[in-house]
């Protein structure tokens, strides 16, 4: 399905609501903003802000819909019971087996995009550790947040283990880059989050792995995305194809 609104409904629409939204509101918007794909679920929004129970997120979140449904005029989808689906107003939804995620619709991210709610970005990288997450992950299919939010814990833990060496390709980017390089590094997931099916304490000496920009990309080309190992096979065999053909 898709949403019949336009950019500028959507626009009008927010203006007309913005003092009724709350900071946690205008939150939860960022953060499904910058998911890939602008999809997520309710447990990632309650973990995101600090929430314990999901079921307030999804409270909160068909409330903001809602206020935008009354603006527009138009009666929301509902469930077959014949309940008001209030986010649809926000967002196409789907059911997996872990429950129900929303996709925010394109309509919806261009207006948050024009009236600055929201900071244009591109698509992040999945599987970063995101700041309030606490090491407890698994209550959702997949963990999706901007590169340059992760959790500091869980990252200084990873690094002291392992050190800023990526792990695949051995750089180091302060020595590549100089200052502007240094301590800078991802988090990898080395189990996919997506396999998870109950919630658990990560350890990250073994659920964590530093890895530059660059062999992140790479190992996300894939979905399950491609082990440590390899992409250092992938390395590995460039190389050697290469000497051939010198």
């Amino acid at each position: 399905m898709n949403t019949p609104y336009s950019v500028d409904d959507y626009k009008k629409a927010f203006q007309a609501i913005l003092s009724k939204m709350t900071e946690q509101d205008r939150e939860m918007l960022r953060i499904q903003y910058t998911a890939p794909e602008r999809t997520i679920s309710p447990q990632q929004l309650a973990v995101a802000i600090n929430y314990n129970n999901y079921p307030i997120i999804n409270r909160m979140y068909g409330h903001l819909g809602r206020l935008l449904s009354d603006y527009l005029g138009t009666p929301p989808d509902t469930y077959d019971d014949g309940n008001p689906v209030w986010f649809t107003c926000l967002s196409d939804y789907k059911r997996t087996d872990y429950g129900i995620v929303w996709t925010m619709w394109p309509a919806v991210a261009s207006a948050l995009e024009e009236l600055n709610i929201v900071k244009k970005t591109e698509e992040a990288l999945p599987e970063e550790v995101y700041p309030g997450f606490q090491y407890v992950e698994g209550a959702v299919r997949q963990i999706t947040v901007n590169a340059y939010e992760r959790d500091p814990k869980a990252r200084r833990d990873c690094i002291k283990y392992y050190g800023t060496r990526c792990q695949v390709c051995d750089i180091d980017l302060g020595e590549k880059y100089g200052e502007v390089g240094e301590r800078y590094i991802h988090v990898h997931h080395v189990r996919p989050l997506a396999e998870i099916g109950v919630t658990y304490t990560i350890d990250p000496e073994t659920d964590l792995v530093p890895v530059c920009p660059n062999c992140h990309s790479i190992m996300h080309r894939r979905t399950p995305p491609f082990s440590v190992e390899e992409v250092r096979k992938m390395i590995r065999k460039a190389q050697e194809t290469l000497k051939k053909e010198l």
